[in-house]
């Protein structure tokens, strides 16, 4: 809501908090997207370390955004190292979570998809 002014004015600051307070209540949501917020510096105390962190709890918990999400930090080395390999491994997990965006990555990769079908791309 107010990380995009939905109904209120945008405020990233405000929007972290809320994060925040819902990542601690366990929140995997929450804890995604504060970790994405860290990793683009959408915040003043941005840290891509805490990001990474924090995106990776929410991908080994199951969340499947996240999972596709920390296969684009690999991808690009945002906060992490750069690496294909991995953020394929990341995609897969994604995919086996039934992730569109990770489906569609790993066809644009050419490479074999969750189910064992190889990429068209």
């Amino acid at each position: 809501m107010y990380e995009v002014g939905r109904g209120v004015k945008a405020d990233r600051e405000e929007a972290a908090a809320w994060y925040a307070k819902a990542e601690r209540r366990g929140s995997l949501e929450a804890r995604s997207n504060l970790g994405l917020m860290h990793l683009s510096g959408d915040m003043a105390e941005a840290d891509k370390a805490t990001g990474v962190r924090l995106i990776r709890s929410a991908a080994r918990r199951g969340h499947a955004n996240t999972m596709f999400n920390l296969g684009v930090a690999h991808e690009n080395g945002d906060g992490v190292r750069r690496s294909e390999s991995i953020a394929v491994r990341h995609y897969r997990k994604a995919a086996r979570h039934g992730h569109l965006g990770a489906l569609s990555r790993l066809d644009e990769l050419g490479v074999a998809s969750a189910d064992g079908e190889e990429g068209r791309g």
